[in-house]
């Protein structure tokens, strides 16, 4: 049983195609990357792969909508989201919000890969949402 699909800088780039069957509205894409080799941590601005997002109607002409971030911050980490004990992001579910919905019926992943690198999932979402998360900690009668 295989987990991930590999690849390696000799490699680049790959580019993964989905055909989702039928046209629908995309306003974001994910993508899941294993630790590869070497372990490069997120956290720390390592990750040198690059990985550009393009949807298309067609399966013959496809728009980019850029690159996927996959060196952030600490405090783009969801707060209910925990860290492995090293405190490291060597593999991580990374997300592209489009800047406007696209109808697409193909989403493709240009991956070029500057190591050995597993990618487990790719994924394509109709809508994203970012909430702002109090910590407030209110008593039973209270209200926000």
């Amino acid at each position: 049983m295989k987990y991930a699909v590999g690849f390696d800088e000799k490699a680049s780039p790959v580019d993964i195609t989905v055909d989702m069957g039928e046209t629908r509205t995309v306003s974001a894409l994910g993508i899941h990357l294993t630790a590869g080799w070497p372990w490069w941590d997120a956290l720390k601005g390592e990750i040198r792969d690059e990985i550009e997002a393009l949807t298309s109607d067609d399966g013959q002409v496809f728009k980019s909508h850029g690159n996927f971030a996959l060196n952030f911050f600490r405090r783009d980490v969801p707060i209910n989201y925990m860290l492995p004990d090293d405190e490291t992001a060597q593999a991580w579910n990374y997300f592209l919000p489009l800047e406007s919905p696209v109808s697409a019926r193909f989403i493709r992943f240009r991956v070029k890969p500057r190591r050995s690198l597993g990618i487990t999932e790719v994924q394509a979402f109709d809508r994203l949402d970012r909430r702002e998360f109090s910590m407030r900690i209110l008593l039973p009668d209270e209200k926000p």
